[in-house]
């Protein structure tokens, strides 16, 4: 089912893909695959809620996080958040 959100998303050219733990249910071979992908939007904003730390630092280049109901963004990957 993931894969085939995806590739709804994908062929409707969107500007902004809001993606809610976009690597659950996927292999390890498809989670390169969407990281790949999701390294390759270059004109695309993806607001992405996830859990795999991974992916996050991979393919994020902003965090923002909601502490006391309000937002706090960071520049740079999960890794330089932490």
């Amino acid at each position: 089912r993931m894969k085939l959100a995806l590739s709804r998303a994908m062929m409707q050219n969107a500007d902004i893909l809001l993606m809610d733990e976009p690597s659950a249910h996927l292999d390890v071979m498809n989670v390169r695959w969407l990281l790949d992908y999701l390294k390759s939007l270059t004109t695309v904003t993806c607001i992405i809620v996830s859990q795999n730390a991974k992916l996050l630092d991979e393919c994020c280049d902003h965090i923002i996080q909601i502490d006391s109901l309000k937002l706090h963004q960071y520049k740079g990957n999960l890794s330089l958040f932490n």
